[in-house]
């Protein structure tokens, strides 16, 4: 381990804490006491074990009740599992829980609270240099495992017990707020989906609807066909094109299309291909609208739009029209859900004629406009608590990493 403060001890896990491997499985068998049973998921999808969990129900003998019941300051370390990344992720039991017991695939860690803090070994566990640690013990091929004797082994920076306390309260603090955030990004999300149905569907200002073969619809909105309305294009085969460095015309492929860091609502960033000029290919222009053919983007409902002048592949599907705003039909599009119009083969494929045959309904564009900038503001709010939450995470990161390391200290 790298050097830390002088006040600081640096020991194995063993030395701080009770470690034992649970043999308590799933199975409910009969003459057995009912408990709670808390599994690895329990532990691996959550930083702690609270009430707030839906335990598993199942039995377990009175030894096994003896020995691996869980009470408030139990730390939790994942075992083993199909990918070494996943093993030792740990979690605290942060109030007791009656009948509460660990299960199968987990290790189970008492503190000695003499020496440690159960919420700082838990945040000292996920530091990088016991990630790193854990990574190098796994055992395995097709799956991997911690054996005990290297959980044993582990090392623990260990501060004076006050810093150790005050570490785990700014910690958790920021955890906590990010899981406010979160339920507030939820809930956003939420109301923009229904909000943007609603628009959709009847518009703004409306009082006269008729039905349609689409469904209830404004009067004064036409009904067509995607085969009257949208301009269809694809792509040009990356071995069409002769590529040259220092270019300044971007090129779309799949990869790039289906990269999560490129805006899911509203616009595309600029890529970083540079081509040559060719009679097979053609760029389409700002505003166009693009779709995967095939793949996880269609079950994911993809749908973005060009910022700028763009050539893209033959694995993608671009959309124009006179008819319609690139916001609202892409809006639109998101609201159909791509994956209704897909064949739903091994592989979710769409090609012109799903498009083509797709009744749609047009509203005057200056309707088109209001509904754009609804949408916008909703889609606003999510980008704006999205940037918060990501703002704690990655302050979190770098506060874990200075706190942990004892490179910034704390005052107690």
């Amino acid at each position: 381990m790298s050097e830390y403060p002088s006040d600081w001890e640096i020991t194995n896990l063993g030395n701080l804490a009770t470690i034992k491997a649970s043999n308590v499985d799933k199975k409910t068998k009969q003459g057995q006491k009912e408990i709670s049973l808390c599994n690895y998921m329990d532990v691996f999808k959550n930083p702690v074990v609270s009430s707030t969990l839906a335990f598993m129900r199942s039995t377990a003998s009175e030894k096994e009740i003896s020995e691996f019941s869980l009470f408030k300051g139990d730390v939790l370390l994942t075992k083993d599992s199909e990918v070494p990344e996943e093993i030792g992720i740990p979690s605290v039991v942060t109030e007791d829980i009656p009948n509460l017991v660990c299960g199968y695939h987990l290790y189970m860690l008492r503190a000695d609270r003499s020496r440690i803090n159960p919420e700082y070994l838990c945040w000292a566990l996920r530091s990088n240099s016991s990630r790193q640690y854990f990574y190098q013990m796994a055992n395995g091929s097709t799956r991997f495992g911690l054996n005990l004797k290297h959980v044993e082994e582990s090392p623990i920076a260990v501060p004076p017990l006050p810093e150790q306390k005050k570490i785990a309260e700014i910690l958790s603090g920021i955890d906590t707020a990010i899981e406010i955030l979160c339920a507030r990004l939820s809930k956003v999300i939420e109301s923009r989906k229904v909000v943007t149905g609603d628009l959709l569907a009847n518009g703004i200002g409306h009082t006269s609807f008729c039905d349609s073969e689409i469904g209830r619809i404004p009067t004064k909105w036409e009904l067509t066909t995607g085969n009257e309305v949208l301009e269809l294009g694809g792509g040009v085969s990356p071995s069409a094109i002769q590529f040259r460095h220092n270019g300044d015309t971007l090129y779309m492929k799949v990869d790039d299309f289906n990269n999560p860091q490129n805006s899911e609502y509203i616009k595309t960033t600029k890529l970083s291909y540079d081509i040559i000029d060719n009679p097979s290919a053609k760029p389409y222009t700002k505003g166009t609208i693009v779709i995967a053919k095939r793949g996880a983007a269609i079950e994911k409902n993809r749908v973005r739009i060009f910022e700028t002048e763009t050539y893209v592949d033959t694995n993608l599907m671009t959309i124009r029209s006179t008819h319609y705003l690139p916001k609202f039909l892409a809006a639109y599009l998101r609201h159909l859900n791509l994956s209704n119009l897909a064949d739903m083969t091994s592989i979710p494929q769409i090609n012109n004629f799903h498009l083509q045959r797709l009744r749609l309904p047009i509203p005057a564009m200056s309707e088109q406009a209001e509904i754009c900038m609804s949408i916008d503001s909703l889609s606003f709010l999510e980008e704006k608590y999205r940037a918060k939450v990501q703002k704690l995470v990655l302050l979190k990161s770098s506060l874990s990493s200075d706190l942990l390391s004892g490179r910034k200290r704390v005052s107690v």
